[in-house]
């Protein structure tokens, strides 16, 4: 079983074409190809391999602030499933995303929420 780094960072924002023009005016971070997820948000390329996922947070008015999460990628989810299983820990998925990957999400003992990512085999990462 293996991480192969942090993924992407997920933040719940206000406005999602401001952070936008935020992000990418002022850092340069690149607008990234984004699957229909049924809410409104971006996807920004951070430096080679990392991404930060934008999240309206008006499409989910009911959404606590200890929803926001980061993901690593990972090998083998099912491998990580079985692990955190045995570990007792609580976990939500695996489940698909809209474009091939497939991922579940942990709570760390403070309550932050971590997802494990697994693209689709042959997937090349922005």
């Amino acid at each position: 079983m293996e991480v192969r780094g942090i993924d992407h960072v997920g933040l719940h924002v206000e406005d999602v074409e401001r952070s936008i023009a935020f992000y990418g005016g002022i850092f340069g971070f690149e607008a990234l190809p984004r699957p229909d997820l049924g809410f409104p948000g971006a996807w920004l390329r951070v430096g080679h391999a990392q991404e930060l996922h934008l999240i309206g947070r008006n499409s989910a008015p009911d959404v606590p602030p200890t929803e926001r999460h980061w993901s690593v990628e990972v090998l083998d989810l099912e491998a990580w499933l079985q692990r955190l299983q045995r570990e007792g820990v609580e976990v939500r998925g695996p489940k698909p995303r809209a474009d091939g990957a497939r991922q579940l999400f942990v709570r760390d003992p403070d309550g932050h929420v971590l997802e494990l990512l697994e693209r689709p085999e042959g997937f090349a990462a922005g």
